[in-house]
């Protein structure tokens, strides 16, 4: 199976980010695919290669890189490590935020496919003498591993578990009870799936026919709320298939992976029942497309 890209930025990739990139490669390189850039690169601090190599990491090879380098790399997680400071200006930081993500990481990584903001004080920006500059950026890097640890460790320690995804939408009647059924029968060697709603209401005649129509039964599932699964179950990707679903999103503590595949709600479709059957066809068969693609990407090959 492929590894998960993961992308750090900060401003100049002269510090945190290349911080970030050293230790996931160093902790969990064998899962993970690791990155950095910056908005602004300069080059390496060389007191980050210097606290890095205090804990056996040599980053000294590493070099500053432009965010646009990533413009056509599909990067699973880009995470921001940046916080804008006394003497520093973060274009990341002040860039508006759209569906959840800042309106910069939307047009210059357009191929991203997640995005996490868990910003660390910048350690360059300590004055003082050599040994106070050297003990912020031990703080930075001790910060950073334990959060890293926190936040990628579960892939490494659940390495022989599958992974949970679960699909959300409002009601948990139609797009996200599609796409569990995609997923359960395409990869469910590889995935535990689920999904839920914030509001849940039954399942819509229209998908258990629709479904039907192609094999799935779905006469036995029911509609779940979401609040059923939170801190009891974790999940290391979440999906959220409608518009509301999206905005909406809560905290979920533990999160690997959170992505956005948007369809259309086929319940809201006015016309005749034939004209609303052929709508819940159509969404039917975009969320089975996107599955297999979805799969497909990740180099797992269905059931």
């Amino acid at each position: 199976m492929a590894k998960t890209k993961v992308l750090f930025l900060c401003t100049h990739n002269s510090a945190r980010s290349q911080i970030a990139e050293g230790l996931l490669r160093h902790l969990y390189g064998d899962e993970y695919e690791v990155f950095s850039a910056g908005t602004n690169p300069t080059q390496v601090n060389p007191l980050a290669i210097k606290v890095m190599a205090e804990i056996g990491v040599d980053i000294s090879g590493q070099y500053s890189k432009n965010l646009d380098v990533f413009k056509d790399v599909d990067i699973d997680v880009v995470v921001s490590v940046c916080r804008s400071g006394s003497n520093l200006h973060c274009a990341i930081c002040a860039s508006p935020i759209v569906m959840g993500r800042p309106e910069l990481i939307r047009s210059r990584l357009p191929k991203a496919k997640d995005y996490l903001d868990h910003p660390f004080e910048d350690p360059s920006e300590i004055e003082g003498t050599e040994e106070e500059k050297l003990a912020a950026f031990r703080r930075t890097r001790e910060e950073m591993k334990k959060w890293i640890i926190e936040k990628f460790g579960y892939l490494s320690e659940r390495a022989l578990e599958k992974t949970k995804v679960i699909f959300l939408c409002t009601g948990n009647s139609a797009r996200s009870q599609m796409a569990e059924a995609f997923l359960r029968r395409y990869a469910g060697n590889h995935f535990e799936v689920y999904s839920a709603g914030f509001e849940p209401r039954p399942i819509h005649p229209y998908t258990i026919q629709v479904m039907g129509e192609l094999g799935y039964d779905l006469s036995g599932q029911h509609p779940k709320d979401l609040a059923q699964y939170l801190g009891k179950v974790h999940f290391g990707i979440v999906i959220t298939v409608c518009v509301k679903a999206e905005e909406q999103f809560p905290t979920i503590p533990g999160v690997g992976t959170r992505m956005y595949w948007p369809f259309e709600d086929p319940a809201a479709f006015q016309g005749t029942e034939e004209e609303k059957l052929a709508k819940f066809r159509e969404i039917r068969d975009k969320i089975n497309e996107k599955t297999k693609a979805w799969l497909k990407e990740r180099d797992i090959k269905e059931n």
